[in-house]
């Protein structure tokens, strides 16, 4: 989808979770359908709370465990997708963030995004909540 959710997900909204996945991984099919049936589309605002990532695609039930963190916390979307996406995945961000910016002093509010994000998996790890 185009736009990203930003707003914390309301009990009385309905999410269909997925899309069309085939060896071809045709572009956009899953979209051009909602709107064809005219449902309305959003993306999870990964980017939008994390910055420029390398994985933008979660499983199902990643998606599902963003959706009620972020419901549950108010909107906290920064914190609901940094207990879902892996560790590694965000230590790769962050160090693709370094390498790409060295020097430059452009990254430093990204950066602490994706340490904040790093440190709430730490921390959820060390509760025995997450996962490494």
């Amino acid at each position: 989808a185009r736009e990203a959710i930003t707003e914390a997900p309301s009990r009385d909204d309905i999410f269909i979770i997925g899309g069309l996945c085939d060896y071809k991984r045709v572009a956009n099919a899953t979209l051009d359908r909602a709107e064809a049936a005219g449902v309305e589309a959003r993306r999870l605002p990964i980017e939008e709370v994390l910055g420029p990532v390398s994985v933008n695609i979660l499983t199902v039930n990643q998606t599902v465990e963003a959706l009620c963190r972020a419901s549950i916390s108010g909107g906290d979307w920064a914190a609901a997708l940094a207990a879902v996406l892996p560790a590694r995945k965000l230590e790769d961000m962050e160090e693709q963030t370094r390498q790409k910016h060295k020097g430059k002093g452009k990254t430093a509010a990204h950066l602490a995004a994706l340490t904040t994000a790093k440190m709430a998996v730490d921390e959820d790890v060390v509760r025995g909540g997450g996962r490494r």
